[in-house]
């Protein structure tokens, strides 16, 4: 996964123009593998700025990494059930505050 998404970022397509050009060039450009990819990286920075933030708990890159590919795995996971018209039942594991992952108050 690291060699692709790797070769993928440093492309010289992408290194032109705001962030904002290149991530649409990204997406005009790559298959949903690839975008699954860069999506979970993206998403894992953020999450990783939010709770340095928020809550003061610093992860090592390293650490960034494992969440960047269990993330991206679960993305593929999922969007590999949904081509085979198989929908996983919801998981019913508080989120925050009672809350179900599908919204619903369990309280």
């Amino acid at each position: 996964m690291a060699v692709g998404l790797s070769q993928l970022l440093e492309n010289p397509a992408y290194q032109d123009g705001t962030v904002a050009d290149r991530v649409f060039g990204m997406c005009r450009n790559e298959d949903n593998a690839m975008l699954g990819r860069v999506s979970s990286l993206f998403w894992c920075i953020w999450h990783n700025r939010n709770d340095k933030i928020w809550n003061d708990n610093v992860q090592s890159r390293s650490q960034v990494g494992r969440m960047v590919f269990a993330v991206w795995n679960e993305w593929f996971t999922v969007h590999q059930l949904r081509r085979q018209n198989f929908v996983p039942i919801e998981d019913p594991r508080p989120v925050r505050g009672g809350e179900t992952r599908g919204g619903v108050d369990k309280m």
